[in-house]
């Protein structure tokens, strides 16, 4: 039956709609058209249809799941690609809403389908908006996507559309770049991010460590036998890694005012993006004139400012600089290949990414750490035992066996990443059976295989150390050399093949260093109203495609008796 309006009625629809279709589009002019186009064709059908549209909003992927998400990819050797769970899909973000709100409910609910637990389910279908993304669950897989001849040369990466305010931040570094400009970076810079270089920073390192944890808790506040001090590690540990970061990346212990400015303006890129959640990923969403977007947006411009500027006054005066503490910076600066030096953009752009890989998994991780140790008294008093016998910082990451497993297990539950960086296919191509169409898709899935029992064995889900010290024989293993990259592919919290994370070995350091000082100094332990989930694991949340601790959740601290 059709509804019958009276003129006057439908001219002041008609005058609304043009209204709204008028200022919209003065107001999206300056997006990219397409985006543009899109929002015209939301807000036409808001106006016109406003109950039918919102019924679509919350209803669109229900009736066409069984659809949708089968998935494109066919795996010839397994009968066909075991479809991705569907029950927590939304419009328009699809799996990534529950995979930034609940990114352990998300690894569950993947982990308890079809195939999984038997090991047959080797990659799966995720939906990031309308975008299919192969997520590979399976080492023997993961291995041949992490090859040089995939990574190299059937793909490159696709971050900045995917991630805009990472191409905006990251633009030409090595973690953002493919194909013949990765090549020539890394012939160039390879050994400035590598353990050598690392182990000049470690004096830098120790000596910030150490001031923070004298200051974690006040002394007389809180001791072995007290009521302990209330801790949120969300937030706890992001200023010492950003104090670390900045100071090995710019080494301006002599200029106090540069280096807090770029702090300041670090925390407000990250701390945009923290609030931002999955509406970053949209495409245009950044070019819209929000008060938050706009800030990034400017902190970024002055960041790249202030450190191409430092770039100049490195390259004009070199050695003549009144500091010469160790810094990234001037590593870059003089890293070469033969005549081939990076330029002043490449370079400010590899400092960013560098502090971002460095900062970010070292803060998220020690606050998972924390957490583990307050659930695993047992696994904390071993640690406290095993530290005491080091002298000096040197001496425990030298020796040290019992750290690195139990840094390696917390990273393995609580990667700091879900995924690994993905990438996007040059050409139609075959993995062992799969077929994925160019253009599509491809990353581990880090959350999802290293929590595997298919993987990891019926214990998959338990925090143990132990089972880093096995070798293969189920012998104990005192080898402090502890892979956290290659071996079997199983463990992809660092990346993995010929691009692992260009960070590891610093952020490993700041890990070992960090959790030494915290161990010998406080105990930690759960509070009486603490809500543990399976597992005791702590809660957590994104956003993505980060894992971060819950930001409400509480620990408590006791400063130990010596």
């Amino acid at each position: 039956r059709r509804a019958i309006y009276p003129t006057s009625t439908v001219v002041a629809h008609v005058a609304s709609i043009m209204g709204w279709v008028s200022a919209m589009a003065g107001l999206l002019w300056t997006l990219t058209p397409s985006f543009m186009l899109l929002a015209l064709a939301v807000v036409c059908g808001w106006c016109l249809f406003p109950s039918f549209w919102d019924k679509t909003l919350r209803t669109f992927c229900q009736p066409l799941g069984p659809v949708l998400f089968q998935g494109p990819f066919a795996d010839a050797k397994n009968g066909g690609a075991a479809p991705m769970w569907r029950n927590s899909v939304h419009f328009p973000l699809g799996h990534l809403k529950l995979l930034g709100d609940d990114p352990l409910q998300f690894a569950r609910n993947e982990l308890s389908a079809k195939g999984s637990t038997r090991g047959t389910r080797r990659a799966t279908t995720f939906w990031s908006m309308h975008r299919p993304v192969m997520w590979v669950t399976d080492p023997e897989l993961a291995k041949l996507v992490l090859s040089p001849k995939v990574t190299i040369q059937q793909t490159n990466r696709n971050i900045g559309k995917s991630i805009p305010i990472w191409g905006r931040l990251f633009g030409d570094s090595l973690f953002m770049v493919s194909g013949d400009v990765w090549k020539r970076q890394h012939r160039i810079a390879a050994r400035s991010f590598g353990s050598a270089s690392t182990a000049a920073f470690l004096p830098t390192v120790a000596t910030l460590a150490e001031r923070f944890v004298a200051n974690l808790v006040p002394p007389g506040l809180a001791s072995a036998t007290d009521e302990p001090v209330v801790l949120r590690p969300a937030t706890t540990f992001g200023p010492l890694a950003l104090e670390i970061i900045c100071s090995i990346a710019f080494g301006l212990n002599d200029e106090a005012d540069v280096l807090a400015r770029i702090g300041e303006l670090t925390h407000v890129v990250f701390d945009g993006i923290q609030s931002q959640g999955p509406r970053m990923m949209i495409p245009g969403y950044l070019r819209l004139p929000t008060a938050t977007n706009r800030a990034m947006l400017r902190a970024i411009d002055e960041l790249h400012a202030i450190c191409g500027s430092l770039v100049h006054r490195y390259r004009d005066h070199g050695n003549k600089r009144s500091n010469t503490t160790p810094c990234l910076l001037a590593v870059l600066c003089d890293a070469a290949d033969g005549e081939d030096k990076l330029s002043v953009t490449e370079v400010v752009h590899n400092v960013f990414a560098f502090m971002a890989a460095g900062m970010d998994t070292t803060s998220t991780t020690l606050a998972h750490l924390v957490c583990c140790l307050a659930s695993h008294p047992t696994v904390q008093d071993r640690l406290f035992a095993e530290l005491g016998q080091f002298a000096t910082h040197a001496d425990m990451l030298k020796e040290s066996t019992y750290l690195p497993a139990v840094i390696k297990e917390v990273l393995r539950l609580f990667p700091a990443l879900i995924g690994v960086a993905p990438r996007v296919a040059l050409q139609d191509m075959d993995l062992d059976g799969i077929r994925v169409q160019k253009g599509q898709s491809i990353t581990i899935a880090t959350l999802v295989m290293q929590r595997s029992a298919a993987v990891w064995g019926p214990t998959a889900q338990e925090f143990n150390p132990d089972r880093h010290l096995k070798n293969a024989d189920g012998h104990t293993n005192d080898d402090p050399g502890i892979a956290f990259v290659g071996g079997n592919y199983d463990f992809t919290a660092f990346g993995g093949g010929v691009r692992p994370c260009i960070g590891r070995h610093l952020s490993l350091m700041e890990l070992k260093v960090a959790t030494s000082l915290l161990v010998q100094r406080y105990r930690f332990v759960h509070l009486p109203t603490t809500s543990l989930g399976p597992y005791r694991e702590h809660a957590c949340t994104g956003p993505l495609p980060q894992l971060k601790v819950a930001a409400s959740f509480e620990l408590g601290v006791h400063v130990r008796n010596h």
